[in-house]
């Protein structure tokens, strides 16, 4: 047989596997787009490490440039998805980046999560949770993060490893050990979205002035940490240069103060089950945004908000020593819903009329749930469009308060006034 013809056959002979297709199938990763970290080059080449490098499920790796930092690797590769290790077989040891998530959940091996040592990006988010690991140890080398989740992981209070992180805009601390934010690197790039629930040891966040902002935008999410007491970091993020400010303190016991918030002008202020805060002082540059203010039984005005003009929402419940909207005098508009009380309880009981709501025009949906207090609608003038109304278990309002309230509209709203059975004693989004 001439030479030219064996060698076709022989190509032939070494072609790719079935097995392999309806792994490569199986996995979702197409073998042809495995990079390395040498430049953005996507053509698969053989590594010629003795280390087992290339991932098993995908049958091909693009060789990169010798470690930097971890165990030597004379060549590294990424992995071009998503990734969860445990579902994967391959050998980690020299893998520096992925290019979608890296999930590491409750049953993921140890001795796995241990062989990660060389990584220093991913692109997505770096999720571990739950996962049985003493320590994070193996990400001493990570550098960047499109976003860091760790939660559940009550054992784990030093956060150190990640010393030499320089981006991750989106962190999640969720159920943690920890007392303190940890330190990144000197050129950490800032923050966006910050979210620390259910630390029950958490009292200091004092690394965020540090952090700084990533952008113009900003959002924390302070959830279920009882010994937390000082918002003071907050203070020292340029905050009144940020477009808008989302803050969320729920179920924070021994907070009193909102003071470092002052810088604020737009955003989402969620302040749900603070137990001894007593004023909204620190909420005065607020022009607009969305207001939700439940559960908050030492509260007694609403003065501090004098500077809301407009709104997209607002919702006040659970206030039991509020007797007036006196604060609200600037708000010309909200745009979706206004809710006042809540169907299940009386929850405003000091709340007689609608008093301090001189400059307000148009709302979406104005709802007035259990005001058992209530006997008029007077106190908002200058309210002509509205387009639902529902008022629900306020059986000292009178129909006459009602049909005179309904005469000061432009134009007749969808409305309900009746008792709970009567009304469906819920928001209606517009």
């Amino acid at each position: 047989m001439p030479r030219l013809a064996l060698a076709v056959l022989l190509v032939a002979a070494c072609g790719p596997s079935t097995a392999n297709s309806d792994s490569d199938a199986t996995t979702g990763h197409d073998p042809t787009t495995m990079a390395g970290t040498s430049g953005d080059s996507l053509t698969p080449t053989t590594s010629t490490t003795t280390e087992s490098t290339t991932p098993t499920t995908s049958g091909t790796t693009a060789s990169g440039p010798p470690s930097q930092c971890g165990p030597p690797c004379e060549h590294t590769w990424e992995y071009d998805s998503s990734l969860i290790p445990g579902s994967v077989e391959s050998d980690f040891r020299c893998l520096t980046g992925v290019r979608g998530d890296l999930t590491i959940g409750l049953n993921t091996d140890p001795a796995i999560v241990a062989s990660l040592a060389n990584l220093t990006r991913v692109d997505g988010a770096l999720q571990i949770w739950g996962a049985d690991i003493p320590d994070l140890s193996t990400f001493a080398c990570l550098r960047e993060v499109g976003e860091l989740e760790l939660m559940d992981l009550p054992h784990l209070a030093d956060l150190s490893p990640l010393s030499q992180l320089r981006r991750a805009p989106s962190i999640n601390l969720i159920r943690l050990g920890i007392t303190a934010l940890p330190t990144f690197a000197p050129d950490f790039a800032g923050i966006e979205r910050l979210d620390l629930s259910g630390n029950s040891s958490l009292t200091d966040i004092s690394e965020l002035a540090v952090w700084g902002l990533a952008g113009d935008t900003f959002a924390l999410e302070l959830h279920r940490c009882p010994q937390f007491t000082d918002l003071g970091p907050l203070a020292a993020l340029p905050l009144v240069d940020a477009a808008r400010v989302d803050v969320s303190l729920f179920d924070l016991p021994a907070l009193d103060s909102l003071a470092p918030l002052g810088a604020i002008t737009s955003g989402t202020i969620d302040l749900t089950t603070l137990p001894k805060l007593t004023s909204l002082s620190g909420l005065e540059a607020l022009t607009s945004g969305s207001l939700r203010l439940v559960d908050l039984p030492a509260l007694t005005d609403l003065v501090p908000l004098a500077g809301l003009r407009e709104a997209e929402t607002i919702t006040i419940d659970d206030l039991p020593q509020l007797t007036s909207l006196t604060g609200l005098g600037a708000l010309e508009r909200v745009e979706h819903t206004f809710e006042l009380g809540a169907c299940s309880a009386p929850a405003l009981p000091g709340l007689h009329d609608l008093q301090g709501l001189d400059s307000l025009v148009r709302v979406g949906s104005l709802n007035l749930l259990g005001l058992t207090g209530l006997t008029t609608l007077a106190g908002a003038p200058l309210l002509t469009e509205l387009v639902h109304l529902d008022i629900v278990d306020s059986p000292a309002l009178p129909q006459a308060a009602f049909d005179a309230f309904l005469a000061q509209l432009t134009a007749p709203p969808m409305a309900c006034f009746g008792p709970e059975g009567d009304c469906i004693c819920v928001s209606r989004p517009i």
